[in-house]
């Protein structure tokens, strides 16, 4: 039974995810400008009142934004979030990436995999588009490095 509860929640996890895919660019690009945000913050208190060491050559004030991009661990989950769910749809089977299409990217949807076959937007059974759909989401769970132990 604690199996059954723990796939569950990662399906869930998943799933959240996956709704979330089509705002992911939204999200880095907000997470870069807080990060840029608190850096330039920073800059201003530490310099307050003073002027800048001379003795460093190029702009430090971009290297200290991309060492404090690199070290927030917020980002860094977007970004391989966004890369594992990219990189699993555009190598994934059609099908999967119909289904995650029309009912995951998409604001708002109603759809499921049956209303999918019914509108012949998927054009296999349904028992074939639950396998591929499972294994999709295996695949995706791997990448994001979950664990998910029978769907």
């Amino acid at each position: 039974m604690k199996a059954s509860q723990v796939n569950r929640a990662t399906k869930q996890l998943i799933y959240c995810l996956l709704e979330d895919y089509p705002r992911y660019d939204e999200y880095i690009k907000q997470r870069k400008l807080e990060i840029a945000f608190e850096h330039q913050q920073r800059t201003v208190d530490e310099n307050f009142g003073g002027s800048r060491p001379h003795d460093f050559t190029g702009d430090p004030a971009a290297l200290a934004k991309l060492e404090a991009e690199e070290s927030d661990w917020r980002l860094q989950a977007l970004e391989k979030e966004y890369k594992a769910i990219t990189d699993c749809y555009l190598e994934g089977p059609e099908e999967a990436q119909i289904i995650a299409k029309e009912c995951y990217f998409t604001p708002h949807s109603v759809e499921t995999i049956e209303s999918l076959i019914m509108k012949n937007k998927l054009l296999v059974s349904k028992a074939t588009a639950h396998r591929i759909w499972k294994n999709w989401l295996e695949d995706l769970a791997d990448r994001l490095g979950l664990r998910m132990n029978h769907l």
